[in-house]
């Protein structure tokens, strides 16, 4: 891999990249007993959660039976049922408040699941030997898909839209040589990143893994990128890509982006063997990605620090090349990432600390070195009038205590202290999620409730 910044970003990363692996993540409603595949943010702004499980929930009172999908609405799962158990999930999207789910059925030729609000209905986008629907985007108002094609010029990928009830193709049925993993729209123009390098019958590898259509026809964005794409995101007029990170040989861009005016790529993590441990065998990829108040995280399958100190499937990245750090230790591979409430952090996966699912507020993140982290203790939760909170040791009696809806916004609210204890008046509240925190600059607590 080309380096085209000094060494010197070695150190810098090399402190970076301990700071965040305490960041303080809780199983999102008590988790999922299997993997989770995807992640969607919905319109109404509840969460789609989509994988390999048949459960959420970890006890009893809150096990809720919600075979491979299931709707997160702040307080508790919501199954929606009747998913086929031979559907295998790669991605999801909203339009018109129909979602659907794209990937391969072992059972049929389905590769799109729509569900209309009661019921899942299968459908066919690509068809041929190998179906699959790798990725789903709207823009427009329209539905794109990314899915595999096989036929008499070789297999490869290819990208469809939805005209009413009929896919029709994109950029006159061209197939890239190998599979389009993401879509998006930047700059005008429709792009795609994944694993192609070329046309499906060409040699000449001229569209390497991220492509934008012009026209009809594809065509390499800046110089392409040298190693599979697997998201992008644009933010702040520029367009990033995150993908392949290390093999046990080679290293590869993991994070780029690219501008507008720009003929060439930035390379993001130039010195990304320096922070980035290569597996003893396989590939390590970043997979999906959100930015929320300038800085981007990152989800994936990588070991991420120096030394000791070193986290599992989470990243962020603070702005300029190589300022990457671990942001916590998901125990196992990242599959999605999600923001919900403005601030609140969802990654899945796979991982048996976290059930699977989980999520941080982002609020209460971030904090400087130094500070001590804890979390509330507080009964009863849900709550219905009063809840009784109970600050941690060590915490000034009376160390600020704020209650933030589920938008990140301050409310104001009774309350009445009795040394480390606080009674909280919520009966003017609206049935929810609330989070709860509190600090004197040297320490800082946190915590949240479900209003019934």
């Amino acid at each position: 891999m080309q380096r085209i910044l000094p060494t010197c970003f070695a150190f810098i990363a090399s402190l970076l990249v301990q700071a965040q692996l305490d960041v303080p993540w809780t199983p999102l409603g008590g988790g999922m007993d299997q993997q989770v595949q995807t992640l969607l943010r919905l319109s109404n702004g509840d969460l789609l959660v989509a994988g390999q499980f048949n459960f959420a929930g970890n006890s009893v009172d809150n096990l809720v039976l919600c075979r491979r999908v299931a709707r997160w609405d702040g307080m508790a799962y919501n199954a929606m049922p009747g998913f086929p158990e031979e559907f295998d999930i790669y991605c999801a999207a909203e339009l018109n408040d129909t979602i659907y789910v794209g990937g391969r059925s072992t059972g049929s030729y389905h590769e799109l699941m729509k569900w209309d609000g009661s019921t899942w209905t299968g459908g066919t986008v690509f068809g041929g030997m190998l179906p699959g629907v790798l990725a789903l985007f709207v823009h427009g108002g329209v539905l794109h898909a990314s899915g595999r094609i096989s036929g008499v010029a070789g297999n490869g990928s290819a990208v469809q839209r939805m005209n009413g009830a009929v896919w029709e193709s994109v950029g006159q049925g061209q197939v890239l040589n190998a599979e389009i993993l993401c879509l998006g729209y930047y700059n005008g123009y429709l792009v795609c990143g994944g694993s192609f390098t070329g046309r499906v019958q060409s040699t000449a590898n001229d569209i390497r893994r991220v492509a934008y259509l012009e026209g009809d026809t594809w065509r390499q964005l800046g110089d392409g990128l040298d190693g599979a794409v697997h998201d992008l995101l644009v933010y702040d007029n520029a367009l990033y890509a995150t993908g392949d990170m290390r093999s046990p040989t080679d290293s590869y861009f993991g994070l780029a982006r690219i501008t507008s005016e720009a003929t060439t790529w930035e390379q993001l993590m130039p010195n990304i063997e320096d922070y980035v441990r290569a597996p003893v065998s396989g590939m390590m990829a970043g997979q999906s990605m959100v930015e929320h108040n300038g800085e981007i995280y990152i989800g994936g399958e990588f070991l991420i620090g120096t030394g000791s100190s070193v986290g599992r499937g989470l990243a962020v990245f603070h702005g300029a090349p190589d300022e990457v750090e671990a942001f916590g230790h998901f125990a196992g591979p990242v599959q999605a990432v999600a923001l919900i409430n403005d601030h609140e952090l969802v990654v899945g996966g796979t991982s048996n600390t976290y059930r699977h699912i989980a999520s941080t507020n982002l609020l209460t993140t971030g904090i400087a070195d130094g500070v001590v982290r804890s979390s509330f203790s507080l009964a009863p939760n849900p709550v219905s009038d009063v809840v009784t909170i109970y600050l941690p040791e060590g915490m000034p009696e009376n160390a600020p205590l704020r209650v933030l809806d589920m938008h990140g916004r301050a409310i104001g609210l009774p309350m009445e202290r009795n040394g480390m204890q606080v009674r909280l008046d919520t009966r003017s509240l609206a049935t929810g999620l609330y989070h709860l925190e509190a600090g004197d600059g040297g320490s800082i607590a946190t915590g949240r409730f479900v209003k019934e």
